[in-house]
Protein backbone atom coordinates (compact mmCIF):
# COMPACT_ATOMS: atom_id res chain seq x y z
CA UNK A 1 0.00 0.00 0.00
CA UNK A 2 2.93 2.29 1.06
CA UNK A 3 4.83 1.55 -2.60
CA UNK A 4 1.36 1.91 -4.58
CA UNK A 5 0.84 5.70 -2.66
CA UNK A 6 4.53 6.49 -2.98
CA UNK A 7 4.41 5.59 -6.74
CA UNK A 8 1.22 7.72 -7.41
CA UNK A 9 2.86 10.66 -5.54
CA UNK A 10 5.86 10.44 -7.61
CA UNK A 11 3.93 10.54 -11.17
CA UNK A 12 1.20 13.04 -9.65
CA UNK A 13 4.53 15.42 -9.30
CA UNK A 14 5.59 14.64 -12.19
CA UNK A 15 2.06 15.26 -14.28
CA UNK A 16 1.86 18.69 -12.09
CA UNK A 17 4.88 20.14 -12.58
CA UNK A 18 4.94 19.15 -16.70
CA UNK A 19 1.29 20.85 -16.81
CA UNK A 20 2.61 23.97 -15.20
CA UNK A 21 5.52 23.96 -17.27
CA UNK A 22 4.35 23.17 -20.46
CA UNK A 23 1.77 25.66 -19.93
CA UNK A 24 3.95 28.64 -18.85
CA UNK A 25 6.35 28.06 -21.30
CA UNK A 26 3.19 27.68 -24.19
CA UNK A 27 2.77 31.33 -22.94
CA UNK A 28 5.44 32.88 -22.81
CA UNK A 29 6.76 32.23 -26.24
CA UNK A 30 3.66 33.63 -27.54
CA UNK A 31 2.96 30.35 -28.97
CA UNK A 32 -0.68 30.83 -31.39
CA UNK A 33 -2.57 27.78 -30.16
CA UNK A 34 -2.17 26.20 -26.49
CA UNK A 35 -1.22 22.74 -26.88
CA UNK A 36 -4.14 20.29 -27.09
CA UNK A 37 -4.94 19.08 -23.72
CA UNK A 38 -8.35 17.70 -21.97
CA UNK A 39 -9.03 20.38 -19.32
CA UNK A 40 -10.80 17.44 -17.58
CA UNK A 41 -7.56 15.49 -17.22
CA UNK A 42 -5.62 18.69 -16.34
CA UNK A 43 -8.51 19.29 -13.84
CA UNK A 44 -8.13 15.48 -12.07
CA UNK A 45 -4.57 15.59 -12.24
CA UNK A 46 -4.05 18.48 -10.31
CA UNK A 47 -7.22 17.89 -7.65
CA UNK A 48 -5.38 14.26 -7.17
CA UNK A 49 -2.16 16.12 -6.84
CA UNK A 50 -3.34 19.25 -5.25
CA UNK A 51 -5.73 17.68 -2.38
CA UNK A 52 -5.16 14.58 -1.98
CA UNK A 53 -1.33 14.40 -1.79
CA UNK A 54 -0.83 17.20 0.51
CA UNK A 55 2.87 15.69 0.95
CA UNK A 56 3.06 15.89 -3.00
CA UNK A 57 1.66 19.67 -3.05
CA UNK A 58 3.93 20.97 -1.01
CA UNK A 59 7.05 19.66 -2.63
CA UNK A 60 5.79 21.56 -5.61
CA UNK A 61 5.24 24.34 -3.87
CA UNK A 62 8.70 24.81 -2.33
CA UNK A 63 10.04 24.29 -5.84
CA UNK A 64 7.71 26.66 -8.18
CA UNK A 65 6.08 29.88 -7.95
CA UNK A 66 2.40 28.27 -8.87
CA UNK A 67 0.53 31.86 -8.67
CA UNK A 68 2.77 33.05 -11.01
CA UNK A 69 2.28 30.18 -13.17
CA UNK A 70 -1.41 30.14 -13.08
CA UNK A 71 -1.31 33.51 -14.27
CA UNK A 72 0.52 33.73 -16.44
CA UNK A 73 -1.19 30.79 -18.06
CA UNK A 74 -4.84 31.98 -17.50
CA UNK A 75 -5.70 33.01 -20.86
CA UNK A 76 -4.89 29.21 -22.38
CA UNK A 77 -6.42 27.50 -19.94
CA UNK A 78 -10.23 27.70 -18.26
CA UNK A 79 -9.21 25.86 -15.48
CA UNK A 80 -5.62 27.70 -14.29
CA UNK A 81 -7.70 30.67 -14.90
CA UNK A 82 -10.69 29.76 -12.73
CA UNK A 83 -8.12 28.31 -9.59
CA UNK A 84 -6.34 32.27 -10.14
CA UNK A 85 -9.49 33.77 -9.77
CA UNK A 86 -10.40 31.55 -6.99
CA UNK A 87 -7.22 32.33 -4.88
CA UNK A 88 -7.49 35.88 -5.95
CA UNK A 89 -10.75 35.97 -3.46
CA UNK A 90 -9.44 33.83 -1.45
CA UNK A 91 -5.69 34.67 -0.39
CA UNK A 92 -5.34 32.90 2.58
CA UNK A 93 -6.59 29.20 1.06
CA UNK A 94 -9.25 28.96 3.83
CA UNK A 95 -10.87 26.96 0.16
CA UNK A 96 -9.78 23.96 -0.37
CA UNK A 97 -8.27 22.86 -4.14
CA UNK A 98 -10.36 19.93 -3.33
CA UNK A 99 -13.45 22.58 -3.30
CA UNK A 100 -12.32 25.12 -6.03
CA UNK A 101 -12.07 21.95 -8.23
CA UNK A 102 -15.80 21.07 -7.71
CA UNK A 103 -16.75 24.51 -8.27
CA UNK A 104 -15.13 24.50 -11.35
CA UNK A 105 -16.79 21.38 -12.82
CA UNK A 106 -20.38 22.49 -11.70
CA UNK A 107 -19.93 25.63 -13.12
CA UNK A 108 -18.90 24.33 -16.47
CA UNK A 109 -21.56 21.76 -16.53
CA UNK A 110 -24.12 24.40 -15.93
CA UNK A 111 -22.63 26.19 -18.87
CA UNK A 112 -22.45 23.94 -21.31
CA UNK A 113 -26.28 22.94 -19.97
CA UNK A 114 -28.08 22.53 -23.89
CA UNK A 115 -31.42 20.86 -24.39
CA UNK A 116 -31.95 19.69 -28.02
CA UNK A 117 -34.20 17.26 -27.28
CA UNK A 118 -37.80 17.27 -25.22
CA UNK A 119 -36.28 17.13 -21.39
CA UNK A 120 -37.56 14.56 -18.79
CA UNK A 121 -38.64 16.46 -16.06
CA UNK A 122 -38.74 14.46 -12.60
CA UNK A 123 -42.12 13.13 -11.64
CA UNK A 124 -42.33 15.24 -8.51
CA UNK A 125 -41.90 18.37 -11.10
CA UNK A 126 -44.79 21.03 -10.82
CA UNK A 127 -43.47 23.56 -12.08
CA UNK A 128 -45.57 25.83 -15.38
CA UNK A 129 -42.76 25.14 -17.44
CA UNK A 130 -43.54 21.37 -17.11
CA UNK A 131 -46.74 21.82 -17.18
CA UNK A 132 -47.04 24.13 -20.82
CA UNK A 133 -44.36 22.91 -22.28
CA UNK A 134 -45.54 20.25 -25.09
CA UNK A 135 -43.46 18.47 -27.27
CA UNK A 136 -44.53 20.38 -30.46
CA UNK A 137 -43.89 23.76 -28.73
CA UNK A 138 -40.43 22.78 -27.38
CA UNK A 139 -39.85 21.37 -31.23
CA UNK A 140 -40.87 25.19 -32.48
CA UNK A 141 -38.56 26.89 -30.01
CA UNK A 142 -35.60 24.66 -29.63
CA UNK A 143 -33.55 26.42 -31.94
CA UNK A 144 -34.81 29.91 -31.85
CA UNK A 145 -33.16 32.97 -30.10
CA UNK A 146 -33.41 36.43 -28.75
CA UNK A 147 -31.65 39.31 -30.83
CA UNK A 148 -28.66 39.10 -28.61
CA UNK A 149 -28.16 35.40 -29.17
CA UNK A 150 -29.40 33.34 -25.93
CA UNK A 151 -31.65 30.53 -26.94
CA UNK A 152 -34.49 28.59 -25.58
CA UNK A 153 -31.83 26.80 -23.05
CA UNK A 154 -30.69 29.18 -21.30
CA UNK A 155 -34.29 29.88 -20.04
CA UNK A 156 -35.07 26.68 -19.08
CA UNK A 157 -32.47 25.06 -17.63
CA UNK A 158 -33.43 26.26 -14.12
CA UNK A 159 -36.52 24.80 -13.75
CA UNK A 160 -35.21 21.35 -15.61
CA UNK A 161 -32.49 21.16 -13.32
CA UNK A 162 -34.28 21.88 -10.86
CA UNK A 163 -37.37 19.60 -9.78
CA UNK A 164 -38.79 21.66 -7.07
CA UNK A 165 -39.27 24.70 -9.08
CA UNK A 166 -42.72 26.56 -8.98
CA UNK A 167 -41.72 28.43 -12.67
CA UNK A 168 -38.92 26.79 -13.91
CA UNK A 169 -37.82 29.79 -16.33
CA UNK A 170 -35.69 32.50 -15.81
CA UNK A 171 -34.85 35.56 -18.42
CA UNK A 172 -31.87 36.63 -19.75
CA UNK A 173 -32.93 39.77 -21.85
CA UNK A 174 -36.38 41.70 -22.36
CA UNK A 175 -36.73 40.58 -25.94
CA UNK A 176 -37.14 36.51 -24.96
CA UNK A 177 -40.44 37.49 -23.69
CA UNK A 178 -41.55 37.99 -27.50
CA UNK A 179 -38.85 35.28 -29.05
CA UNK A 180 -40.36 32.32 -26.58
CA UNK A 181 -44.06 33.79 -26.36
CA UNK A 182 -45.62 30.18 -26.82
CA UNK A 183 -44.56 29.13 -23.66
CA UNK A 184 -43.92 32.51 -21.41
CA UNK A 185 -47.45 33.72 -22.61
CA UNK A 186 -49.42 30.70 -20.86
CA UNK A 187 -47.08 31.10 -17.78
CA UNK A 188 -48.09 34.47 -17.50
CA UNK A 189 -52.05 33.94 -17.93
CA UNK A 190 -51.38 31.09 -15.20
CA UNK A 191 -49.65 32.66 -12.52
CA UNK A 192 -51.72 36.06 -12.90
CA UNK A 193 -54.90 34.45 -13.07
CA UNK A 194 -55.55 34.92 -16.57
CA UNK A 195 -54.11 38.29 -17.78
CA UNK A 196 -53.43 38.31 -21.29
CA UNK A 197 -50.00 39.83 -22.01
CA UNK A 198 -50.65 39.93 -25.93
CA UNK A 199 -53.94 41.97 -25.19
CA UNK A 200 -54.10 43.59 -21.86
CA UNK A 201 -53.17 46.83 -20.82
CA UNK A 202 -51.14 47.26 -17.57
CA UNK A 203 -52.39 49.99 -15.03
CA UNK A 204 -49.93 51.98 -12.88
CA UNK A 205 -51.08 54.14 -9.46
CA UNK A 206 -48.48 54.65 -6.52
CA UNK A 207 -50.23 56.90 -5.03
CA UNK A 208 -50.56 55.87 -1.24
CA UNK A 209 -53.37 57.94 -0.45
CA UNK A 210 -55.71 56.18 -2.86
CA UNK A 211 -54.82 53.33 -0.39
CA UNK A 212 -57.62 51.98 2.43
CA UNK A 213 -56.56 51.87 5.62
CA UNK A 214 -53.29 52.45 7.88
CA UNK A 215 -52.66 49.18 10.16
CA UNK A 216 -54.61 46.14 10.10
CA UNK A 217 -52.82 44.96 13.31
CA UNK A 218 -53.32 48.39 15.36
CA UNK A 219 -52.47 46.64 18.92
CA UNK A 220 -49.40 45.19 17.63
CA UNK A 221 -49.99 41.80 19.05
CA UNK A 222 -49.51 39.72 15.43
CA UNK A 223 -47.69 41.58 12.56
CA UNK A 224 -43.81 41.68 13.44
CA UNK A 225 -42.96 43.68 10.83
CA UNK A 226 -43.92 45.30 7.33
CA UNK A 227 -42.14 45.04 4.02
CA UNK A 228 -42.81 46.21 0.63
CA UNK A 229 -40.28 45.87 -2.46
CA UNK A 230 -40.43 46.51 -6.11
CA UNK A 231 -37.62 44.75 -8.62
CA UNK A 232 -36.53 47.24 -11.52
CA UNK A 233 -34.01 46.70 -14.35
CA UNK A 234 -32.80 49.67 -16.27
CA UNK A 235 -32.87 50.33 -19.91
CA UNK A 236 -30.11 49.45 -22.24
CA UNK A 237 -29.10 46.16 -20.69
CA UNK A 238 -29.91 42.23 -20.25
CA UNK A 239 -31.50 40.73 -17.34
CA UNK A 240 -29.60 39.24 -14.43
CA UNK A 241 -28.63 35.47 -16.10
CA UNK A 242 -27.61 37.15 -19.07
CA UNK A 243 -25.50 39.96 -17.90
CA UNK A 244 -21.41 40.17 -18.38
CA UNK A 245 -19.18 41.14 -15.87
CA UNK A 246 -19.25 45.13 -17.63
CA UNK A 247 -22.89 44.72 -17.79
CA UNK A 248 -22.71 44.08 -13.87
CA UNK A 249 -20.32 46.98 -13.03
CA UNK A 250 -21.92 49.83 -15.30
CA UNK A 251 -25.20 49.08 -13.71
CA UNK A 252 -23.51 49.31 -10.22
CA UNK A 253 -21.87 52.44 -11.02
CA UNK A 254 -25.14 54.09 -12.29
CA UNK A 255 -27.28 52.75 -9.24
CA UNK A 256 -24.43 53.67 -6.95
CA UNK A 257 -24.59 57.29 -8.21
CA UNK A 258 -27.88 57.67 -8.11
CA UNK A 259 -28.86 56.38 -4.72
CA UNK A 260 -25.97 58.55 -3.36
CA UNK A 261 -27.79 61.78 -4.50
CA UNK A 262 -30.52 60.68 -2.24
CA UNK A 263 -31.92 62.90 0.71
CA UNK A 264 -33.66 62.95 4.17
CA UNK A 265 -34.55 59.53 5.76
CA UNK A 266 -33.45 57.75 2.25
CA UNK A 267 -29.79 58.99 2.54
CA UNK A 268 -27.42 56.49 3.93
CA UNK A 269 -24.53 54.35 2.22
CA UNK A 270 -23.50 51.66 -0.38
CA UNK A 271 -21.45 48.44 0.83
CA UNK A 272 -20.04 46.33 -2.15
CA UNK A 273 -20.39 42.81 -1.27
CA UNK A 274 -16.68 42.49 -2.86
CA UNK A 275 -15.20 45.16 -0.88
CA UNK A 276 -16.97 44.65 2.19
CA UNK A 277 -14.88 45.01 5.69
CA UNK A 278 -15.81 41.96 8.32
CA UNK A 279 -17.78 44.58 10.64
CA UNK A 280 -19.96 45.70 7.82
CA UNK A 281 -20.66 41.93 6.54
CA UNK A 282 -21.50 40.99 10.21
CA UNK A 283 -23.60 44.10 11.03
CA UNK A 284 -25.38 43.31 7.52
CA UNK A 285 -25.90 39.92 9.09
CA UNK A 286 -27.54 40.85 11.87
CA UNK A 287 -29.31 43.17 10.46
CA UNK A 288 -30.87 40.43 8.04
CA UNK A 289 -30.25 42.69 5.03
CA UNK A 290 -27.27 40.71 3.11
CA UNK A 291 -27.89 38.92 0.25
CA UNK A 292 -25.97 35.53 -0.24
CA UNK A 293 -25.46 33.53 -3.65
CA UNK A 294 -27.70 30.06 -1.82
CA UNK A 295 -30.38 30.07 -4.18
CA UNK A 296 -30.10 27.01 -6.00
CA UNK A 297 -32.31 28.00 -8.91
CA UNK A 298 -30.93 30.83 -9.56
CA UNK A 299 -27.40 29.58 -9.55
CA UNK A 300 -28.40 26.90 -12.62
CA UNK A 301 -29.81 30.05 -14.23
CA UNK A 302 -26.14 31.95 -14.13
CA UNK A 303 -27.49 34.92 -12.12
CA UNK A 304 -24.33 34.50 -9.55
CA UNK A 305 -22.00 34.63 -12.28
CA UNK A 306 -18.66 36.31 -11.11
CA UNK A 307 -20.19 36.54 -7.67
CA UNK A 308 -19.23 38.64 -5.80
CA UNK A 309 -18.43 41.65 -8.56
CA UNK A 310 -21.16 44.46 -9.44
CA UNK A 311 -23.26 43.64 -6.35
CA UNK A 312 -23.80 45.36 -2.94
CA UNK A 313 -26.28 46.51 -0.49
CA UNK A 314 -27.39 50.14 -0.07
CA UNK A 315 -29.09 50.99 3.25
CA UNK A 316 -30.35 54.64 4.50
CA UNK A 317 -29.28 55.49 7.90
CA UNK A 318 -32.26 54.28 9.84
CA UNK A 319 -32.28 51.33 8.48
CA UNK A 320 -35.54 51.64 6.54
CA UNK A 321 -35.10 51.85 3.30
CA UNK A 322 -32.81 49.38 1.25
CA UNK A 323 -31.56 48.60 -1.95
CA UNK A 324 -30.07 45.43 -3.48
CA UNK A 325 -28.04 46.07 -6.21
CA UNK A 326 -27.73 43.02 -9.30
CA UNK A 327 -29.48 40.06 -7.23
CA UNK A 328 -32.42 38.81 -8.98
CA UNK A 329 -33.25 41.52 -10.47
CA UNK A 330 -30.89 44.83 -11.13
CA UNK A 331 -32.77 46.94 -8.38
CA UNK A 332 -34.70 45.41 -5.43
CA UNK A 333 -35.95 48.25 -4.11
CA UNK A 334 -37.34 47.82 -0.51
CA UNK A 335 -39.23 50.04 2.33
CA UNK A 336 -39.55 47.96 5.32
CA UNK A 337 -39.96 48.46 9.24
CA UNK A 338 -41.24 46.51 12.05
CA UNK A 339 -44.70 46.97 13.50
CA UNK A 340 -47.97 46.96 10.86
CA UNK A 341 -48.01 50.34 9.62
CA UNK A 342 -48.09 49.35 6.04
CA UNK A 343 -48.97 53.15 4.76
CA UNK A 344 -46.09 54.38 6.31
CA UNK A 345 -44.06 51.85 4.30
CA UNK A 346 -45.75 52.56 1.44
CA UNK A 347 -45.67 55.87 0.92
CA UNK A 348 -41.09 55.67 2.18
CA UNK A 349 -41.32 52.95 -0.91
CA UNK A 350 -42.92 55.28 -3.54
CA UNK A 351 -41.30 58.65 -2.32
CA UNK A 352 -37.78 56.51 -3.25
CA UNK A 353 -39.52 54.83 -6.35
CA UNK A 354 -40.23 58.43 -7.35
CA UNK A 355 -36.91 59.78 -7.42
CA UNK A 356 -34.96 57.22 -8.72
CA UNK A 357 -37.02 57.23 -11.97
CA UNK A 358 -36.16 61.14 -11.98
CA UNK A 359 -32.02 59.42 -12.21
CA UNK A 360 -32.51 56.24 -13.73
CA UNK A 361 -34.69 54.52 -17.03
CA UNK A 362 -36.42 51.11 -16.25
CA UNK A 363 -37.36 48.46 -18.50
CA UNK A 364 -41.09 48.93 -19.24
CA UNK A 365 -43.85 47.67 -21.76
CA UNK A 366 -47.40 48.76 -22.34
CA UNK A 367 -49.12 44.60 -21.99
CA UNK A 368 -46.01 43.47 -19.51
CA UNK A 369 -45.38 46.74 -16.65
CA UNK A 370 -41.92 46.66 -15.41
CA UNK A 371 -39.76 43.88 -16.92
CA UNK A 372 -38.20 41.29 -14.58
CA UNK A 373 -36.14 38.37 -14.63
CA UNK A 374 -39.03 35.80 -13.44
CA UNK A 375 -42.29 36.28 -14.68
CA UNK A 376 -44.27 35.92 -11.60
CA UNK A 377 -42.74 39.94 -10.91
CA UNK A 378 -43.90 41.21 -14.00
CA UNK A 379 -46.28 44.24 -13.88
CA UNK A 380 -46.06 46.12 -10.96
CA UNK A 381 -42.59 44.47 -9.89
CA UNK A 382 -44.32 44.31 -6.22
CA UNK A 383 -43.81 41.96 -3.53
CA UNK A 384 -46.00 43.69 -0.31
CA UNK A 385 -45.32 41.17 2.77
CA UNK A 386 -45.67 40.87 6.49
CA UNK A 387 -44.30 38.62 8.98
CA UNK A 388 -47.60 38.15 11.00
CA UNK A 389 -48.39 35.24 14.02
CA UNK A 390 -51.23 33.30 13.40
CA UNK A 391 -50.49 29.88 15.20
CA UNK A 392 -53.81 28.98 15.07
CA UNK A 393 -55.10 29.57 11.84
CA UNK A 394 -51.97 28.18 10.31
CA UNK A 395 -52.88 24.86 11.45
CA UNK A 396 -55.81 24.99 9.89
CA UNK A 397 -56.52 22.23 6.66
CA UNK A 398 -57.91 24.89 4.06
CA UNK A 399 -55.37 27.55 5.02
CA UNK A 400 -53.17 27.58 2.33
CA UNK A 401 -55.86 27.19 -0.09
CA UNK A 402 -57.96 30.33 1.25
CA UNK A 403 -54.77 32.27 1.14
CA UNK A 404 -54.74 30.94 -2.48
CA UNK A 405 -58.46 32.41 -2.83
CA UNK A 406 -57.44 35.35 -1.18
CA UNK A 407 -54.72 36.16 -4.03
CA UNK A 408 -52.59 35.36 -0.74
CA UNK A 409 -48.90 34.10 -0.81
CA UNK A 410 -47.20 31.99 2.23
CA UNK A 411 -43.99 31.54 2.80
CA UNK A 412 -41.75 30.57 6.01
CA UNK A 413 -39.93 33.67 7.74
CA UNK A 414 -36.51 32.70 5.96
CA UNK A 415 -37.63 33.46 2.12
CA UNK A 416 -39.01 31.35 -0.49
CA UNK A 417 -38.96 27.88 -0.10
CA UNK A 418 -38.56 27.97 3.85
CA UNK A 419 -40.54 26.30 7.06
CA UNK A 420 -42.58 29.11 9.53
CA UNK A 421 -40.85 29.24 12.03
CA UNK A 422 -43.20 29.98 15.97
CA UNK A 423 -46.20 29.94 13.84
CA UNK A 424 -45.00 33.53 12.15
CA UNK A 425 -45.82 33.48 8.85
CA UNK A 426 -44.51 36.02 5.67
CA UNK A 427 -47.92 36.68 4.31
CA UNK A 428 -48.12 38.85 0.69
CA UNK A 429 -49.93 39.64 -2.49
CA UNK A 430 -49.37 36.79 -5.03
CA UNK A 431 -50.46 38.90 -8.52
CA UNK A 432 -48.35 41.75 -10.05
CA UNK A 433 -49.30 42.07 -13.11
CA UNK A 434 -52.93 43.50 -14.40
CA UNK A 435 -53.07 45.39 -11.33
CA UNK A 436 -51.79 48.75 -9.77
CA UNK A 437 -49.45 48.99 -6.63
CA UNK A 438 -52.14 50.15 -4.85
CA UNK A 439 -54.25 46.82 -5.57
CA UNK A 440 -51.21 44.98 -4.92
CA UNK A 441 -51.06 46.64 -1.28
CA UNK A 442 -54.87 46.68 -0.76
CA UNK A 443 -54.74 42.77 -1.55
CA UNK A 444 -52.05 42.21 1.12
CA UNK A 445 -53.52 44.52 3.64
CA UNK A 446 -57.10 43.12 3.37
CA UNK A 447 -56.13 39.56 3.49
CA UNK A 448 -53.90 40.08 6.57
CA UNK A 449 -56.89 41.80 8.41
CA UNK A 450 -58.72 39.17 7.38
CA UNK A 451 -56.56 36.39 9.14
CA UNK A 452 -55.95 37.88 12.03
CA UNK A 453 -59.57 38.24 12.50
CA UNK A 454 -59.66 34.19 12.00
CA UNK A 455 -57.01 34.27 14.10
CA UNK A 456 -59.08 36.18 17.49
CA UNK A 457 -62.44 33.85 16.33
CA UNK A 458 -59.98 31.02 17.26
CA UNK A 459 -58.24 32.05 20.27
CA UNK A 460 -62.05 32.73 21.88
CA UNK A 461 -63.04 29.24 21.25
CA UNK A 462 -59.79 27.78 22.62
CA UNK A 463 -60.73 30.05 25.83
CA UNK A 464 -64.15 28.98 26.09
CA UNK A 465 -62.58 25.33 26.04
Amino acid sequence: MFRRSLTLTRRTIQSSQNLFKNSARAYSTEATAAPKRNWKAIALWSAAFLYFTPSAYAYFVLGYDTDTLIAESAEKYRLLQFIHDERQKDPEHKVSMYQIMKKFFRKEKLEAFAVDKYPTFSANNKSLLRKYLTEDMFDELKDAQTPSGFGFSSIIKSGVLNGDAGIGVYIPEAAAYDTFAPLLNNIIKDYHQGYNPETAQHVQDFNPAHLRGNNPDPEGKYIISTRIRVGRNLEGYPLATGQSRKDRQDIERKVVGALQSLGGDLSGKYYPLNFMSEDDRQKLVNDHFLFKNNDRHLEVAGAYRDWPEGRGIYHSNDKRFLVWINEEDELRIISMQMGGNVREVFERLSKAVYTLENRLRFQYDDHLGYIASCPTNLGTAMRASVHVKIPLVSKQDNFKQWCEEHGLSVRGIHGEHTESEGGVYDISNKRRLGLSEVDCVQTMYDGVSDLIQWEKQLEAQQDRQ
